[in-house]
């Protein structure tokens, strides 16, 4: 069956994936309003985020074909390290075997030359052979003596030569047989490596595969953050501009919550901005903490919150200290509590509730009322004292 490689990520993929995204930010209308240049840039964000996505789902999908191939090279390598044993422990026979053989051989060649000494000897006791041994006899009992003695000689000699020769060919079958068998396992053991040598190609190709999307990955997180530097900029320029009653509830939270994400990210974060939003424009009342009467800022969170089953403290710095759990400004979600300090005495003195893209909603005072405003602000983002998050936290 004929297979077809499935084609794979390069570096110039990479580039082109980040490349791409990068070149649609540099395309932004030059002469745009702010809130055109915002709506652009959520956007561009928004694509950003699936592709990155897409990516990561790329890479988890690599990671599970590497990891199976991972498995495949560990039970390869625990084979490889058996045969490789075998062919140690073959090795260790040989050189036994070797030894046993020199030994042998040795000793045949003593007996050897054991013999050739008798054979001088006789020939210098008489004659230059058994035969004159034979013929030296003085009478028949000393020549049947003689002929007992050269055949006892004779037979001795030859059964030590004989036994010697049959264990020199055992010894040396036994080696032929170690031999062929180690050179069969030693051919299955470099089979075996060359299938670890292929395997791990293959997990090196998707480690590169995983590089790429990893490095493109990087390239639009620092697009990302380019524009959310430029939203949180924008952001400060809308700021009083269009945030103060001017703007449609709905028009706010389908540009500032829908569309920056905060609404999947926090769906029900995201409700309750929403309900909070009916009372954008609404009256500031000092102690205030209901429609009818008015709100004032911590009356406000006290009022939602409640309307969706939390149960909150009533005063900003109570809040602060005592509900929700604290989070980072970076990890702000549509929904949180933004709290703000006094600039004179540094306590806590104000709370409002985060909308998403650096925006909250808040009763601001008696002469603006519940307003929407940008943390970034010069003011607000001097007095920031820090977050809580109330929705699945303990209050």
């Amino acid at each position: 069956m004929q297979k077809h490689n499935k084609a794979k990520p390069t570096k110039l993929m990479a580039g082109m994936l980040s490349g791409a995204m990068a070149l649609s930010i540099c395309m932004t209308a030059v002469y745009a309003t702010p809130a055109e240049k915002y709506q652009e840039n959520v956007k561009k964000r928004n694509e950003l985020q699936v592709q990155m996505g897409q990516n990561k789902e790329a890479i988890d999908g690599i990671n599970a074909e590497k990891s199976i191939l991972d498995e495949e090279y560990e039970e390869l390598s625990a084979k490889v390290a058996a045969a490789q044993t075998e062919v140690d422990e073959l090795d260790e026979q040989l050189a036994v075997l070797n030894e046993a053989l020199e030994i042998a051989q040795q000793e045949m060649d003593d007996r050897y030359s054991a013999y050739c000494a008798r054979v001088r000897e006789v020939e210098e006791y008489g004659n230059a052979s058994y035969w004159s041994i034979i013929f030296q006899a003085t009478d028949l009992k000393d020549l049947l003596g003689r002929i007992d003695y050269v055949q006892e000689v004779m037979s001795y000699d030859q059964k030590a030569m004989d036994v010697m020769d049959a264990q020199i060919n055992d010894l040396t079958e036994q080696e032929e047989e170690v031999d062929a068998l180690r050179a069969e396992r030693n051919f299955k053991n470099n089979e075996l490596k060359q299938l670890q040598r292929e395997l791990s190609s293959k997990i090196q190709e998707k480690l590169d595969e995983i590089d790429v999307y990893a490095l493109a990955n990087a390239d639009m997180q620092e697009q990302y953050d380019t524009l959310m530097d430029e939203a949180a900029s924008l952001t400060a320029q809308m700021n009083g501009q269009e945030y103060s009653g001017t703007m449609d509830p709905d028009e706010i939270y389908q540009q500032y919550v829908v569309e920056s994400g905060e609404e999947a990210k926090t769906p029900e974060g995201a409700e309750i901005v929403k309900y909070t939003l009916q009372f954008n424009g609404g009256r500031y009342v000092w102690g205030g903490a209901s429609p009818e009467t008015g709100f004032d800022c911590s009356g406000l969170m006290y009022y939602v919150y409640g309307k969706f089953g939390y149960s909150i403290q009533r005063t900003a710095s109570y809040q602060y200290n005592y509900s929700g759990t604290p989070v980072d400004f970076d990890a702000l979600q549509a929904g949180d509590m933004v709290f703000f300090h006094n600039p004179k005495t540094s306590e806590i003195g104000h709370v409002g509730m985060y909308i998403g893209d650096g925006l909250f909603v808040h009763a601001a005072s008696s002469k603006s009322g519940i307003k929407v405003s940008s943390l970034y602000s010069t003011y607000y983002s001097s007095v920031y004292a820090g977050a809580k998050r109330i929705i699945d936290s303990e209050v």
